[in-house]
């Protein structure tokens, strides 16, 4: 009988036993749910634990049963004025009563609801204002003061959908009632919604009617506002003319409203545009400004910010010594302030300067710390940035299955959290894994599904990107028309966003792709085209590319002053960098080009920088490839003898190595070398053990070499027929 649990629920309250006189409420109430008494007898021993929220919230669910009840309604009074939100409440209340609206159950619930939300207790604000709309009003805008407040609530909570549902009863009461404020605050929050979703198209069209509306009322720090969120859409799409142009006038706007703390952080998204575009100096430039301005007002949370945001914008710069001081600021400065948040910003930041750097271990620790502060805060898109961050590291380091454990694991944080972009590029990452396995036909699956949700989201950069990774995947699986018509894609939407970055890679791809079917004349427009983006955009490490590629394709065209004069370009390049190994790599290509040309001691000079350096590197391979090209070298000088020294040094590498198959080369160099020398034994025995050792390892092309390499032996004997 639910009377007999609520009388006894109420005699527990009297002896002080409330978890008991709890149970009993809720037995009374879970029997006859349409009795308010039970809910006064559920917020009476609420408030006698202390739980004052959630007290109200059964205050609040009663009057919804019985709007009329004076018991439930005084309840409620009381159990706020003995509440957190008293202080808050109270002069609102006596408003209230001096409007003679303290009788109306609609408006004490939505008031109390407004107030528990602007508290932070975001569940019970939630219930209490459902059960506001439950009671009902003829007022409209009461009405959307809490379909406003709910939205809020649900937003809070991560209701995105339900969210989204009441913003769009907020903003169709705003216009009904002619309220341009109102009608300006819904759309701006439907805006956020929208974008939060990376539904970014509707988030423009409620971003731009912001925008319209503040301007009709003059409001200036709300149209900043507006400006604001619609410079980080048009990033978002790619669209940087525009979002530059968008932070530009919120930067004017915040200098003209005296708000500093805007000013600094719209200066810094100015910057932040300006890297996308490639323009890395005004980048710099503008996150100083943004770190002066942080420091000059004392802001230290604004000046890890413009920290970290320095530290990615000398990632771009390939200077990555700089970058891990920034963000080492930035560590000091949240551990200073007690921010975790950016604790693992800074983390991410360091992770990334390390990989870059090829420290991998280091940007495995560095993520991991990100994550675990991720879980310690429990912020489950924080995760899900870490989780992908790591994935990608253990990916680089062959640990393949481990990869894609995380890169699942953020793809299940991203669908839980509604988060498409972030499933796009879970998605993303799970084909590249795949892709590096060998697991091609699996890389185009999960690369075709970030594709479809990149059109989704209309992110029209990530859908560039992802024609990229697909064109690759399907090369790999000898799928060349499709291969070709999605570096197209790629190369067409990179040049309607107008995304110079991504339209340099796209033209690297496609001149890759011509050069590896050895199709060099149709590879080398796409590679100029390539090297002068590079330069417009300042991209030294792109250009030693181009440089290196155009080399190439030259050189196997057989224009060797041309390859002489592109990596020529690309030794500069790598010197500037301080990159020893593009300079090995460069030393290397540019020996070999003199040595195509005649110019055999320009050639020598070159291998002999390249061997220095591969020496200071210890890379073998790299070692074992210059004394080769020595000994060529000298070859072509006639120096036989002294290119066999070289040579022997090759067979010693590789024996101390253990690689079999550079030493079956070092054979066969030996071996060519004895025969020009007429030491035609030497030259058979060396050729028979390059012979066995290609056997050995299952090399069936170079089993094929050495054959042919015996024959040549035998012919020079005259043996025609051995």
């Amino acid at each position: 009988n639910y009377i007999l649990y609520s009388n006894r629920s109420a005699a527990y309250v009297k002896t002080g036993q409330f978890d008991l006189a709890l149970e009993d409420a809720v037995k009374a109430r879970d029997l006859n749910p349409k009795w308010a008494k039970a809910y006064f007898r559920q917020g009476v021993a609420l408030q006698c634990k202390g739980q004052h929220a959630e007290a109200l919230a059964a205050f609040a669910s009663g009057l919804a049963q019985d709007p009329k009840s004076l018991q439930l309604r005084a309840g409620m009074v009381e159990a706020a004025m003995k509440s957190p939100i008293r202080e808050k409440l109270e002069p609102t209340y006596r408003q209230l009563q001096k409007m003679k609206l303290d009788k109306s159950p609609f408006v004490i619930i939505s008031v109390i609801g407004q107030e528990l939300l602007a508290a932070g207790f975001h569940s019970a604000s939630l219930v209490v204002l459902e059960c506001a709309l439950k009671v009902g009003t003829c007022s409209l805008k009461l009405k959307g003061s809490v379909f406003s407040a709910l939205s809020t609530a649900h937003w809070l909570l991560g209701n995105t959908e339900k969210a989204i549902a009441y913003m769009q009863q907020d903003l169709t009461v705003a216009k009904s009632l002619g309220d341009v404020q109102g009608e300006c605050r819904a759309q701006g929050n439907l805006g956020s919604a929208y974008y939060s979703k990376g539904c970014y198209k509707e988030s423009l069209a409620h971003h731009r009617m912001q925008l319209v509306l503040a301007m009709k009322e003059k409001d200036r720090e709300v149209a900043a506002k507006a400006l604001s969120s619609l410079g980080h859409v048009y990033t978002s799409v790619g669209d940087f003319p525009n979002a530059l142009a968008s932070h530009k006038q919120c930067v004017v706007l915040a200098k003209q409203i005296d708000d500093k703390l805007f000013e600094a952080r719209e200066t810094g998204n100015m910057g932040t545009v300006f890297l996308a575009m490639g323009d890395f100096d005004n980048g710099i430039e503008c996150h100083k400004q943004h770190l002066d301005i942080a420091k000059q007002s004392q802001n230290k949370e604004e000046e890890a910010r413009a920290y970290s945001n320095l530290g990615s914008s000398y990632h771009y710069k390939r200077n990555f010594d700089q970058a891990m001081t920034h963000h080492n600021r930035v560590l000091e400065i949240a551990r200073e302030i007690e921010e975790k948040s950016f604790e693992a910003r800074a983390y991410a930041g360091l992770g990334h300067a390390a990989r870059c750097m090829g420290d991998h271990d280091h940007a495995k620790h560095c993520h991991e710390q990100q994550l675990n502060i991720a879980l310690s805060t429990k912020d489950k898109q924080a995760e899900g940035r870490a989780c992908s961050n790591l994935g990608i590291i253990y990916q680089l380091q062959g640990e393949f299955d481990t990869a894609l454990k995380l890169h699942k694991a953020h793809l299940a944080i991203a669908s839980e959290c509604s988060d498409r972009a972030g499933q796009g590029r879970a998605f993303g990452n799970m084909g590249n894994a795949y892709s590096a396995l060998g697991h091609h036909e699996q890389g185009v699956k999960f690369h075709l599904q970030e594709l479809t949700i990149a059109k989704a989201v209309n992110d029209r950069a990530s859908e560039a990107s992802t024609h990229g990774n697909l064109a690759v995947a399907y090369q790999a699986l000898n799928a060349e028309d499709k291969a070709l018509q999605h570096y197209h894609s790629h190369l067409n939407i990179s040049q309607e966003i107008k995304d110079k970055a991504s339209e340099a890679r796209a033209l690297s791809n496609l001149g890759n792709y011509h050069s590896t079917r050895g199709e060099f004349s149709q590879a080398v427009p796409y590679y100029d085209k390539y090297l002068s983006i590079t330069q417009d955009i300042q991209d030294i490490e792109g250009e030693g590319k181009a440089c290196h590629n155009l080399g190439y394709a030259h050189y196997k065209l057989g224009n060797y002053k041309e390859a002489v004069r592109y990596y020529d370009q690309d030794l500069g390049l790598a010197k500037d960098m301080q990159d020893k190994v593009a300079m090995a790599k460069a030393y290397c290509n540019l020996g070999l080009a003199h040595k195509a040309l005649g110019n055999v001691e320009n050639a020598l000079e070159c291998q002999k920088y390249f061997l220095s350096i591969a020496h200071v590197l210890k890379n073998v391979q790299g070692k074992f490839r210059a004394l080769g090209n020595i000994g060529d070298a000298l070859m072509a000088k006639q120096d036989t003898e002294g290119a066999v020294k070289f040579y022997e040094q090759q067979l010693v590498l590789a024996k101390q190595a253990g690689n079999k198959s550079l030493e079956a080369s070092a054979y066969a160099a030996m071996g060519a070398a004895h025969r020009l020398l007429k030491k035609f034994d030497k030259a058979l025995n060396f050729h028979t053990q390059e012979l066995n050792l290609c056997q050995e390892i299952g090399d069936v092309k170079g089993e094929c070499k050495a054959h042919g390499h015996l024959g040549a032996v035998h012919t020079s004997l005259g043996k025609y027929t051995t």
